[in-house]
């Protein structure tokens, strides 16, 4: 009978262990940044910027291969124009490179332009704008996802073969990344 009573204290202590480690916080692989918004800036023309277009950009970041798309809103401070882009890329940790294109077609782009308030003139514009882009570059304002686990992660993606297969979610000492 001593026996039989030790050997159900055993396991009522054992599964008290398994229960607290089991429920213990696991540090989850997470990505890094999944959304930044930056802003551009350009002159109408050469150094003058009194009349400046800005371009606010708001981009969604793959997390898997830091490649990003959104759109972005152009508008000038003197007569209020507002142009839609949408914009593809990606970010190095101190440089943008990326893609433009507006309704009408109108395709620019930026390329390893540093977010730290220099000037740049490496826009890629077409054959028809007569001058040298200056522009300035925010630094991006990254923000990302925190997932509770895999689960959470593949539903907020809205299922599919990619999200599955991706490791954002799992456990970091997990063996498996399928």
């Amino acid at each position: 009978m001593k026996r039989f009573i030790l050997a159900v204290a055993f396991a009522v202590v054992a599964s008290i262990i398994v229960t607290g480690t089991a429920s213990a916080k696991v540090e989850r692989n997470q990505p890094g940044p999944t959304h930044a918004n930056f802003t551009i800036t350009s002159p109408m023309a050469p150094g003058d910027w009194q009349h400046v277009w800005q371009q606010d950009y708001d981009v969604a970041i793959n997390p898997d291969t830091g490649a990003f798309s959104g759109t972005g809103d152009v508008h000038n401070n003197v007569d209020g124009t507002h142009v839609s882009e949408l914009v593809t890329g990606s970010f190095t940790d101190a440089t943008v490179t990326f893609t433009a294109v507006r309704p009408d077609g109108f395709t620019w782009s930026l390329k390893n332009a540093p977010f730290d308030g220099q000037t740049v003139t490496n826009a890629v514009v077409p054959a028809w704008v007569p001058w040298t882009v200056e522009m300035t570059v925010s630094h991006p304002d990254f923000t990302g996802d925190t997932y509770k686990n895999h689960g959470d992660y593949v539903s907020s993606q809205g299922g599919g073969s990619d999200a599955a297969h991706s490791p954002i979610g799992m456990p970091v000492n997990s063996s498996s990344s399928k």
